[in-house]
């Protein structure tokens, strides 16, 4: 099977990863991968590094040690913005969407991110992206007057829609 089709295929992975602020240590040897078309659950407490662990995977935060892969490239030294040009998107708890823009120059911002894209594909990805997220009756609305659901469901379409 190619890459492209094979479902054994890991998306990204981690390895022995460590990091510490100071004294605590905030991930300690944390291995796992996730295969093409799997879903995973990452749970605890708060302070448990959840979003430490995310911010790694991303190049927000620099590892201490360890590795990290993304389509079986190490892309431990690559800064965040390397990574998004390999497919990995961040939603943050806290909402990024300009509250004074409408859903569609939202979008329109997040396609022109990726600058290899032309604009047929935006397009595309674009009414796609509207249409799954059932946010196409409301694209000229102001990202500020929607309920708190539909700015999180604007958020994962602005991230989805940037991919290269």
């Amino acid at each position: 099977m190619s890459m492209l089709t094979d479902s054994n295929q890991i998306i990204i992975s981690t390895h022995n990863l460590n990091k510490k602020f100071g004294g605590i240590v905030v991930a300690k040897n944390v291995n796992f991968s996730v295969n093409k078309g799997e879903f995973r659950c990452l749970i605890g407490p708060n302070g448990a590094g959840k979003s430490t662990l995310f911010s790694l995977l991303c190049g927000i935060e620099k590892a201490d040690s360890g590795q990290i892969t993304i389509l079986n490239k190490n892309v431990t030294e690559l800064k965040a913005f390397q990574r998004i040009k390999l497919g990995l998107g961040l939603k943050f708890q806290t909402n990024k969407a300009f509250q004074s823009l409408s859903i569609k120059d939202n979008l329109s911002i997040s396609n022109n991110k990726i600058q290899v894209m032309d604009n047929e594909i935006a397009e595309e990805r674009y009414q796609l992206a509207l249409t799954e997220f059932g946010l196409k009756s409301e694209e000229n609305k102001q990202a500020g007057e929607l309920p708190h659901n539909m700015l999180q469901w604007l958020e994962i379409t602005m991230i989805l829609a940037s991919f290269p």
